[in-house]
């Protein structure tokens, strides 16, 4: 394969199934991002809606950062967006509130799989990758001129990043989830350069992904842009 011929995703981030569903419905977007079983009942609703093969968690990239204390501007027509950072500074990441599983943003994601599995509803959970997590915690020029410098702060906040992702993966994983959908889009090869992805993201993605829990009956999709980065540079 050509050493840069990068997958290009034509997916729609947001699909039209969800404003339909919701407006259809007249389902409250705030509670179900923030309530387990209205989460599960929306994606139900898609799920039947959509005639798709399974439902999908969470609706938007934000939850993980949401653990970390970002907050959020709910939109389900033009998605949802980080609109207020925990940190704005690399130098200040002591300071950054550490996500674990008891975080209330992230147990929403495990109620609605525990809603959507006891309704017989397949589920596919879609989880980022760690520099799209980073720049949904800190602003994205701070990452990018963080891991260009290769600064201990860099280091260290990839590591929390890593060490979350993995711990809730391996959760969404113990709930026999059909799919989990592990994907960087802000963290591709064509967006970082070859140095960057090669020295960071590339194998900050490769290291979690090496701890998940591979005796689980949950299917693991890489996205084919990250697959496609991790082989144009040798790292698989």
């Amino acid at each position: 394969m050509n050493k840069y011929n990068i997958y290009k995703c034509s997916l729609q981030h947001i699909p039209t199934e969800l404003s339909m569903a919701i407006e259809r419905y007249n389902i409250d977007y705030n509670i179900a991002n923030r309530n387990g079983v209205k989460m599960g009942r929306l994606a139900e609703k898609i799920y039947f809606e959509s005639k798709s093969k399974s439902a999908n968690i969470p609706f938007c990239h934000t939850m993980e950062g949401q653990a970390f204390g970002s907050k959020v501007k709910l939109d389900y027509v033009n998605g949802n967006r980080i609109v207020e950072f925990p940190i704005d500074k690399l130098v200040d990441i002591d300071k950054i509130p550490v996500a674990d599983l008891q975080n209330d943003k992230i147990n929403v994601v495990f109620d609605a799989i525990e809603y959507l599995k006891n309704k017989s509803i397949p589920v596919t959970v879609n989880v980022v990758g760690p520099v799209t997590l980073a720049t949904s915690i800190l602003p994205i020029e701070e990452i990018y001129k963080g891991m260009a410098k290769s600064t201990d702060d860099t280091k260290k906040l990839f590591q929390l990043i890593e060490d979350f992702l993995v711990e809730y993966i391996n959760k969404i994983v113990d709930l026999e989830v059909d799919l989990l959908s592990y994907a960087d889009p802000t963290g591709t090869l064509d967006i970082l350069g070859v140095k960057l992805y090669k020295k960071v993201a590339g194998p900050s993605f490769l290291r979690v992904l090496e701890k998940i829990d591979s005796k689980s009956n949950t299917k693991i999709h890489i996205c084919p842009k990250t697959s496609t980065s991790l082989l144009a540079v040798d790292l698989i």
